[in-house]
């Protein structure tokens, strides 16, 4: 079972009292807390991976073209979220870059 369905499960538990609906609450923070941990554990193996930081890059220059493209021709396309991909992707790669000369 993954942790995923595990959340479902107990998410889809018909609890009837107050101390019950708090245990759950926690099994589900927990699990979730867990899955961010595997989750941030898994991104640093992936970033140790020779090629990772090349996509990342590759990919942060392929969103600052998209950038400068709807900058030039189409002004009003640019949304808030192509500077959180631009600001994401640099801040990866700034991150595994540091975690490479450790």
């Amino acid at each position: 079972m993954t942790i995923k369905q595990a959340i479902e499960i107990i998410k889809c538990v018909d609890i009837c009292c107050n101390a019950a609906e708090t245990a759950r609450d926690m099994a589900i923070e927990a699990l979730q807390e867990k899955a961010d941990r595997e989750s941030h554990m898994q991104w640093l193996d992936d970033i140790k991976n020779p090629l990772e930081p090349i996509k990342v890059q590759a990919a942060l220059k392929s969103e600052i073209m998209k950038y400068e493209y709807r900058k030039e021709h189409k002004p009003k396309d640019i949304s808030t979220l192509d500077y959180t991909i631009m600001h994401a992707l640099y801040k990866a790669l700034a991150e595994g870059l540091r975690e490479e000369k450790q």
